[in-house]
């Protein structure tokens, strides 16, 4: 038998396990056990190569004993020979194992000799130099031929910027001038090992710095879509819509140049174009001021008007007339206007001069046309007579206090002064007396003045004659414009027409009369009859048999101003009648517009 390797005969004389027998390194430690199997390995390795052909026939089972021992089955084998494949690979990966790190051992402590020796190499080449450059500077020539001086006053001996050099850094004193060859000093390496790390530190922020700002521009740079009058385009980032629009060709009429009044002065002088960005109205001069990010809708169309430069004076602004309501029997003054303040603008290129803005606003005048429309619980109608008195007054007076029933005469002034008695019974009666104008002429035909001077003339003459103050009229025709409410001047509070037409002035027949003047009937209907300008008697013979019709529906007649006062929403002020202009108050000289 081959002998065993001298490393392993010592594991050979014990094999059981032993825990003190493990490697004091602690990396390197196995257990016993372990070692003892490997050794075993090795043995059955030794003895199976030296053995000889006849041991190792020997060595087999005899038939005998084969036959002796009990037959395994299928099954068996199988499990047998998948415990030895299991074996046989695990002795396989442990071999490799030892063998990885024996390789790995091999390799560092290969590698640590290269370094060792390279440090011994470059260690003696440094004696070396240092035991020249000494041998130098011992020479006895170079030091007969150069002045000796010590380390104290040579600049150029000094082992760093904070370290002296010693006198005894040579054996011998050094010649002046020379500089010996010596080692840095470790504060001098920490100086430049810190100077190189910060230099390092620039170097990197710097690139960095430089990537950024080339990130930033190629974002900044990046093209964006928006949409122009409806079409899509493509632009930079950032560009403002001034810049865009001047290399975009779009095709628009410049504003122009206009008066204070909007009379244009010069042509094609007002902005150059209109822009809305996302509905914001962009002047022209604000554009270079609106960055284009992408997404925007943007519409450009013609150029505004510009305004002319004025001056401002601030003046009084008289009220406006307004109106409310439609139509209606009654029209009156609702509201009083009074002035305000505002701005007066004159053009510096025109001359022209317009209203500006209200610094006070003033008050409206209002005049609100309504049909009356009596409180829950009252059935009311008014019967008026127009162009009295006359020889039939009498006789309606006597059939309306037959009846109990009240009515509102519209008298001219003429017939006053011609029947005097006549309109006083009418008044002592307890009926109301208002006025219709002298004339028959409408007074939508007159001038401001004249109006005014013929409807104060007729309230005048009830005044004086009757004692009767009123501002309530009814105008002839029943004709009373916005325009004529306008040239008024406010001497009227309250126009009076009517909303049921007997049409007695046509003669048409007394059951006619009674037919026409029932059409359209409501509560509140104010009833137009007439008292002079002809032959009444149709209309006479009608008012008893209209009285009783009226009544058996329910309505109580009543004169114009207890069916104005019938009606809560009217003011009583003025369902008065007898209401004027207050004081300090303005009528207008324009009426309201639905623009203003």
């Amino acid at each position: 038998m081959k002998p065993l390797p001298s490393d392993l005969q010592g594991a050979m004389a014990d094999p059981r396990p032993d825990k003190s027998r493990t490697s004091s390194n602690p990396e390197r430690t196995r257990p016993v056990g372990e070692l003892d199997r490997r050794v075993q390995v090795r043995r059955r390795r030794a003895e199976g190569a030296s053995r000889k052909p006849s041991e190792a026939r020997r060595s087999r089972p005899s038939a005998t004993s084969q036959k002796r021992s009990k037959p395994r089955s299928d099954a068996q084998r199988a499990a047998l020979e998948r415990r030895r494949r299991r074996a046989q690979a695990k002795r396989d990966g442990e071999q490799e194992r030892v063998e990885a790190e024996e390789r790995s051992r091999r390799q560092s402590e290969g590698k640590a000799r290269a370094e060792a020796e390279a440090a011994e190499r470059i260690r003696a080449e440094e004696e070396a130099r240092l035991a020249a450059e000494r041998e130098r500077l011992n020479d006895p020539e170079l030091k007969r031929r150069a002045s000796w001086q010590t380390s104290d006053s040579n600049i150029y001996l000094t082992a760093g910027d904070d370290e002296p050099v010693a006198d005894d850094w040579f054996e011998e004193e050094v010649p002046l001038g020379v500089v010996p060859v010596r080692d840095v000093s470790p504060a001098r390496k920490r100086r430049t090992s810190a100077a190189m790390r910060a230099r390092s530190l620039v170097i990197i922020l710097a690139i960095f710095g430089a990537m950024a700002a080339l990130a930033l521009f190629v974002w900044v740079t990046r093209s964006v879509e928006f949409s122009v009058n409806d079409a899509i385009v493509t632009t930079h980032y950032g560009t403002t819509l001034a810049d865009y629009l001047e290399g975009a060709g779009i095709s628009v009429t410049p504003g122009n140049l206009v008066s204070v009044t909007g009379e244009v002065l010069e042509e094609g002088k007002g902005d150059a174009y209109s822009a809305t960005v996302n509905g914001q109205l962009i002047r022209p001069d604000d554009a270079s001021e609106v960055r284009l990010s992408g997404g925007e809708i943007v519409q450009i169309t013609d150029g505004a008007d510009i305004t002319e430069d004025y001056d401002v004076e601030v003046v009084e602004a008289p009220p406006l007339l307004e109106f409310d309501g439609k139509a209606g029997a009654i029209s009156y003054v609702s509201q009083w206007g009074s002035p305000g303040t505002q701005e007066l603008l004159t053009g510096k290129i025109s001359g022209a001069q317009a209203a500006g803005d209200y610094i006070e606003p003033p008050v409206n005048t209002v005049v609100t046309t309504v049909n009356v429309e009596p409180d829950e619980g009252r059935r009311c109608v008014a019967l008026t007579f127009d162009d009295g008195p006359s020889s039939y007054t009498s006789d309606y007076l006597t059939i309306l206090d037959q009846y109990g029933a009240k009515a509102t005469f519209f008298m001219r002034p003429a017939n006053i002064a011609n029947n005097p008695e006549i309109a006083k019974a009418v008044k002592d009666a307890g009926h109301q007396v208002a006025t219709k104008t002298d004339t028959y002429e409408s007074l939508s035909d007159m001038d401001a003045e004249t109006m005014q001077a013929t409807i104060e003339g007729a309230f005048e003459a009830l005044a004086t004659d009757l004692d009767v103050h009123t501002t309530i009229f009814r105008p002839p025709f029943g004709a009373f414009t916005h325009e004529d409410w306008l040239k008024s001047g406010g001497v009227a509070s309250m126009s009076v027409i009517w909303n049921c037409d007997s049409l007695d002035w046509e003669t048409p027949g007394t059951y006619s009369i009674v037919s026409f003047a029932l059409e359209g009937l409501g509560n509140g209907s104010v009833i137009l009859l007439h008292d002079g300008g002809g032959n009444r008697d149709q209309t006479l013979y009608a008012l008893p048999i209209l009285i009783e019709e009226l009544q058996s529906q329910g309505f109580e007649l009543v004169t114009i101003d207890e069916l104005l006062a019938s009606d809560e929403d009217i003011p009583p002020v003025a369902a008065s009648g007898d209401e004027t202009m207050p004081e300090g108050s303005v009528w207008p000289t324009e009426i309201l517009t639905e623009e203003e």
